[in-house]
C-alpha cells in the first residue's frame, strides 16, 4: 500500500501517493528489473534505501543516478554517502562523463567525490555490481576509452 505524503507548493499543499521500489516490485510481482533511472533532487539515498530488498539480489539492476552536492545537503545527505551506500551493497560506481572528446565513464574515486563536492559538480553516475553479465563490457569501453 502507498503512503500519502504532502508536498508545499507555495500556499497550497498537494497529497501524492509514495511507495517504495521494495514495495512496488513485491506489489507487481516482478522477479526482476533490468535498470534503474533514479533523479529526484537530493533524495537519492532515500530512495535507495527504500530498494535494499532488490539491489541485494545477486540480480540486482544496473542503477543510472544523478547526485549533486547542494540538491543532497538540503536532505542531510551527499553523493559520497549514496555512493557508500551503493559500494556496501558490492555495487562498483562510475561516473558518465558528458564530454565525449574524454572517457564514457571513469570510477568514482574518493578524489572524484571530493572534487565534485568543492566545485558543486553535477555527476550522472552509473552503479553496477561485478557480476552483472553487463559489467564486463561497460569496463571493456571504460578501459578503450582512456587508452585513446
Amino acid at each position: 500500500m502507498s503512503e500519502s505524503e504532502h508536498l508545499d507548493k507555495g500556499d497550497r499543499t498537494v497529497e501524492i501517493q509514495v511507495t517504495t521500489i521494495d514495495r512496488f516490485v513485491a506489489e507487481m510481482g516482478l522477479s526482476q528489473l533490468s535498470i534503474i533511472k533514479i533523479d529526484v533532487e537530493g533524495f537519492e539515498l532515500n530512495v535507495l534505501q527504500g530498494a535494499e530488498k532488490l539491489l541485494e539480489r545477486a540480480n540486482a539492476p544496473i542503477i543510472l543516478l544523478e547526485t549533486h552536492p547542494v540538491h543532497s545537503k538540503r536532505h542531510f545527505g551527499s553523493p559520497k554517502s549514496v555512493a557508500n551506500y551503493l559500494a556496501g551493497l558490492d555495487f562498483e560506481i562510475f561516473v558518465l562523463n558528458r564530454n565525449t572528446k574524454t572517457p564514457l565513464c571513469w570510477r568514482l574515486t574518493d578524489e572524484l567525490a571530493a572534487k565534485q563536492e568543492k566545485l558543486s559538480l553535477l555527476y550522472n553516475l552509473i552503479a553496477i555490481k561485478g557480476d552483472h553479465p553487463s559489467y564486463g563490457k561497460l569496463r571493456a569501453r571504460m578501459e578503450t576509452d582512456a587508452s585513446r
